[in-house]
């Protein structure tokens, strides 16, 4: 069941994919990558509260799980508290130092809270782990290392 949840979302038909892994969960509440998923399939359709309750139903089961903060970064940038999201993605990172896209949302939530120095920190790290966006976010570096 799960297997196909997946791929009704990767295929875009949330609705399905958001039925088969309630249906999932109705047999075992404790299936931490059903919540996950489902969650995801709530922020693709705009459902963010209920997005983040299936992401902190599934901390309660795993609280050591780095993916979980990381996804519950992303909802929380999306809610518009990025007060949270940073210490999510913090979070993220205490877990996994080498967990790549926690740097860059943290670094991207730090400009949005006018935190270069912390942003700039952030992007460098980001560069030693991935050479996705690399010319981009070296930039961003070369920006953020002029400003006062």
């Amino acid at each position: 069941m799960y297997y196909d949840a997946y791929i009704y979302l990767y295929n875009n038909d949330y609705t399905t994919s958001i039925e088969l892994l309630s249906d999932l969960l109705a047999l075992d509440q404790s299936y931490t990558q059903a919540y996950i998923l489902r969650a995801y399939a709530y922020e693709q359709e705009n459902l963010l509260d209920t997005a983040r309750q299936d992401l902190l139903s599934a901390e309660a089961i795993d609280p050591n799980n780095h993916v979980i903060h990381y996804n519950l970064g992303n909802v929380y940038v999306r809610l518009k508290d990025y007060e949270k999201a940073k210490e999510q993605y913090t979070i993220s990172i205490s877990m996994n130092k080498k967990h790549q896209f926690s740097y860059l949302n943290r670094a991207s939530v730090y400009i949005t809270l006018h935190k270069w120095k912390e942003a700039l920190a952030d992007y460098k790290v980001y560069i030693t782990l991935s050479d996705d966006q690399k010319d981009t976010i070296l930039k961003v570096i070369s920006i953020l290392e002029n400003l006062d």
